[in-house]
């Protein structure tokens, strides 16, 4: 399962990284510049899963869904560690709980 929403994800990793604004997704801070840091950075930008690939599995969404461009958007890798296997919306609580 993993590895189709992989495949399904880097389809749409071209369309995903031309339609983006240079924002992270969660945060709204500008991260583009970050594209210049190391891959292992915590600022560095990455690809996550608004629907989690474990939301998907445990709920049997097609692998097609959650690599569907409508599913990704892009953040700092360390905030993609913090959602793991939420999903977008309890991140976002999670995340305003921390900001308060």
């Amino acid at each position: 399962y993993k590895r189709e929403v992989a495949r399904y994800t880097r389809k749409n990793k071209k369309k995903l990284y031309e339609n983006w604004n240079g924002t992270d997704h969660y945060d709204n801070e500008l991260i583009k510049d970050y594209l210049s840091y190391n891959h292992v950075h915590r600022f560095y930008p990455t690809i996550d899963h608004k629907l989690s690939v474990f939301f998907g599995f445990s709920n049997g969404i097609s692998a097609e869904e959650i690599g569907h461009l409508d599913n990704l958007c892009i953040t700092k890798r360390y905030l993609n560690s913090i959602k793991n296997k939420m999903v977008e919306s309890e991140f976002l609580e999670k995340l305003n709980d921390i900001k308060s």
